[in-house]
């Protein structure tokens, strides 16, 4: 990226993130997850489909940009400026509120080529936090002291996420989910069915609804057992109607976070704070540092 390139916005790459949002109607979103744990009990034991993220969102003031201090295990309880994520038309922008927010970090500035320039890191904020892993940024200081775009760039790399919001008040919230995903497909019933040029073969029809939970990224796969009876032709099957609780759990996971507890000890949970020094009462290790403000930044390439 050329100097005066616009910084790197963070884009959470998680399935659902952009739609992870908590819905006008949120009596119909209830009765939809009651629906799916009565559906898939054992699946879905544990699990939560919403975190408190209206709770968060009110952190950040409609019109600029509030002091908040981050904890994870690369930032300790390092100051950022929250405000709410830019947007853009392919967002809807001006359609809804927007649901994440961006962390904005500023690192020590450094003399370099003559110039006095700072990194910058920026950390989405939201039903998952995350920030962009090889991405890196930086900003010039120009002759009326104001800071400019510099230079910037990384590669297409995942994300490095913190975990998925499980707790916000209006002094702390915390990540210690753990995002899934949710892999449904048709599981029949299985009729066999003759081939034209002899022979049978299995066909499944999409009556049936099952499901896997898995990480993101996760290689999903499931197979069939067909009590040893064997396959004797490939012919095409028939086109089935979809079952209609494929499409109605499609469209309830457009609307959610789906998330597990982790229950890490609560001196190890990513978390952001409005006060400094509750960040350093719940991380008692940082107050043994010579400084809270270690001048972590993300990986870029040597120059």
């Amino acid at each position: 990226m050329k100097r005066g390139a616009v910084p790197v916005l963070l884009v959470l790459a998680m399935a659902g993130s952009a739609r992870a949002n908590e819905p006008t109607d949120t009596r119909d979103l209830r009765s939809e997850i009651a629906w799916a744990r009565a559906t898939w009990p054992d699946e879905l034991k544990g699990l939560h489909f919403q975190g408190p993220l209206s709770k968060l969102l009110a952190w950040a003031p409609r019109r600029g940009s509030a002091v908040v201090y981050l904890y994870t295990h690369d930032f300790a309880c390092r100051q950022a400026t929250l405000a709410p994520a830019e947007r853009t038309e392919d967002d809807g922008a001006g359609e809804l509120p927007p649901q994440t927010l961006t962390a904005r970090i500023n690192h020590r500035p450094r003399i370099e080529d003559g110039e006095l320039v700072r990194e910058v890191t920026f950390v989405e904020v939201g039903a998952r936090l995350s920030r962009e892993d090889g991405v890196w940024s930086t900003e010039a200081r120009d002759a009326a002291g104001h800071w400019q775009p510099h230079e910037g760039g990384g590669g297409f790399m995942d994300p490095i996420v913190y975990g998925a919001l499980s707790y916000a008040d209006d002094r702390v919230a915390r990540w210690d989910g753990e995002g899934v995903e949710i892999d449904s497909y048709c599981a029949g019933p299985v009729e066999w069915l003759a081939c034209p040029d002899g022979g049978e073969r299995p066909c499944e029809r999409c009556e049936q609804v099952s499901i896997l939970v898995a990480e993101p990224g996760a290689s999903w796969g499931h197979g069939h057992d067909y009590g040893g009876r064997r396959v004797t032709c490939n012919a095409a099957c028939p086109s089935y109607p979809q079952s209609p609780d494929l499409v109605r759990l499609d469209r309830l996971r457009e609307r959610v976070a789906i998330w597990r507890p982790r229950r890490a000890r609560p001196a190890r949970v990513p978390s952001l704070y409005k006060s400094l020094d509750e960040c350093l009462r719940e991380h008692p290790e940082l107050k043994r540092q010579a400084s809270p403000h270690p001048p972590a930044r993300p990986d870029r390439p040597a120059r």
